[in-house]
């Protein structure tokens, strides 16, 4: 029996303390816990594994090259061993006994261990340990749930006619059988960043959260000033990408000195290879920030394209397109098409194509970044939101208007405003409407609701 190639885990004093091998909604995983309360878990390449089985002995030294776990990824679940056991959730009811008092009236719900509500008929995994979790698969995505009953050592599925389908939870001192709530509870979980974020998304292709943030770093001082010595902590920025299940720190792209992060998008565009999907990108909007002056007068666009590693789950920054040299502020971005975006610099809304370059390696595409058009009727554009080929403009002095953008038109046209004197900071349009859409403005404090009073606007008003 041929062993595949190993995928190693970090050295702890504690050596591993349970394995699970598990399919979850038809994905194979693989789970192990460490002595310090750490769980990894791995998918499982079934045909590496299947084709490496059917190699001979001569052939099992190139065999073992294919990686049959793949996308590592871990998490702290608490301080003690952790134990892993499979079960099934059969029945969703809301039953919680001690041992000790099984001919007693139930415990109040208080004491129930719950956790959010499970898919009947599903397998799960029990971690045991000190602070005890389940772990369950929705959308083919690992999701970990608490259990509000602490230092359980093991579980196992229980049965009998007084406790159908239950689980028995043993603790230093008690023994509990119980099920799972069927009540959803909303975990709130504090992830310290020990960095001033500014902007954050969600990357739903890779599963990762980029946060867009600004730290103090230390920096050798200017060796021509004769009365400074050792370093200065000055002030960069940064994207960090952050995987959205462990919230660990997968990578990081540095933006230039003095360059500071105003808007970010996620905006899902044509690839440069028209057989294959279209992918999704992390827009970036800049600002290069100048004491002497009020306004910025130069930033960028970058177009950044995560690339996950398909054997440890790490990530890279790939700048996929940019535009170098904006002339003002990146306030905010929003997507048009798969070809076009949008972006609101300073007191413009300025509509960019969005095409491959000609020539490029299908492997590593890079894009062209070109200004079509531009609208000039506004004091300062700090947000923007779109819906078909209407653009709704938040302004810093005249509140919102809406723009009709066409292609091949030189200017969009504007064809409804609010005609008022508001400091509007975000806009959003309700999708949910066709014929009048409603948008919410939000103005200093005051969140406002506003319509068209006419659909499709020709030139009115918004009230």
């Amino acid at each position: 029996m041929p062993s595949c190639k190993p995928s190693y885990l970090p050295s702890c004093a504690l050596p591993c303390s349970s394995v699970a091998l598990q399919s979850l909604e038809g994905v194979p995983y693989l789970f192990a816990s460490l002595g310090d309360g750490h769980v990894f878990n791995f998918k499982v390449n079934i045909a590496a594994a299947l084709a490496h089985g059917a190699h001979g002995a001569a052939e099992a030294a190139s065999a073992s090259a294919a990686h049959v776990l793949l996308d590592r990824k871990s998490v702290l679940l608490g301080t003690q061993p952790v134990t892993l056991s499979v079960f099934e959730n059969k029945v969703r009811l809301a039953t919680c006994v001690s041992a000790a008092r099984m001919c007693a009236s139930p415990p109040p719900r208080a004491t129930r261990p719950h956790a959010t509500a499970l898919l009947q008929g599903q397998t799960h995994i029990f971690a045991a340990c000190d602070r005890p979790t389940i772990l369950h698969s929705t959308s083919r995505k690992l999701v970990y749930s608490n259990v509000n009953q602490r230092n359980v050592t093991y579980m196992t599925a229980f049965h009998s006619s007084a406790f159908p389908e239950s689980l028995a939870l043993a603790t230093e001192s008690a023994l509990s059988i119980c099920t799972v709530d069927n009540i959803q509870k909303l975990h709130v979980q504090s992830i310290p960043l020990k960095e001033q974020p500014r902007r954050v998304v969600h990357h739903a292709q890779s599963r990762s959260i980029l946060v867009a943030v600004e730290s103090a770093v230390d920096e050798a001082v200017d060796p021509r000033d004769a009365h400074a010595t050792g370093t200065v902590a000055v002030e960069r920025s940064f994207i960090r990408c952050l995987d959205d299940t462990t919230f660990e720190r997968v990578a990081s792209f540095e933006l230039d000195s003095h360059e500071t992060p105003l808007s970010m998008f996620c905006a899902t565009l044509r690839s440069g290879d028209p057989d294959k999907p279209a992918l999704q990108f992390v827009l970036v909007g800049t600002a290069y920030m100048a004491h002497e002056e009020e306004e910025p007068s130069r930033g960028r666009i970058l177009a950044l394209e995560i690339v996950p590693s398909p054997v440890d789950g790490s990530r890279t920054f790939r700048i996929a397109g940019s535009v170098p040299n904006v002339k003002g502020g990146v306030f905010a971005l929003h997507q048009l098409s798969d070809t076009a975006l949008v972006a609101a610099v300073n007191n413009r809304v300025v509509v960019y194509g969005w095409t491959p370059s000609p020539g490029a390696d299908a492997s590593d595409t890079t894009y062209n970044m070109a200004s079509v058009t531009r609208f000039s009727g506004n004091v300062l554009v700090l947000g923007l939101d779109v819906k078909n080929d209407f653009v709704l403009v938040a302004d810093m002095m005249r509140s919102v208007s809406l723009l009709k953008y066409v292609p091949r038109i030189t200017t969009p046209a504007a064809v409804a405003v609010h005609i008022a004197c508001a400091h509007a900071v975000r806009v959003c349009l309700n999708r949910a409407f066709a014929r009048m859409p409603l948008c919410v403005c939000i103005a200093g404090m005051t969140a406002r609701v506003a319509r068209c009073r006419s659909w499709p606007p020709s030139r009115t008003a918004i009230g």
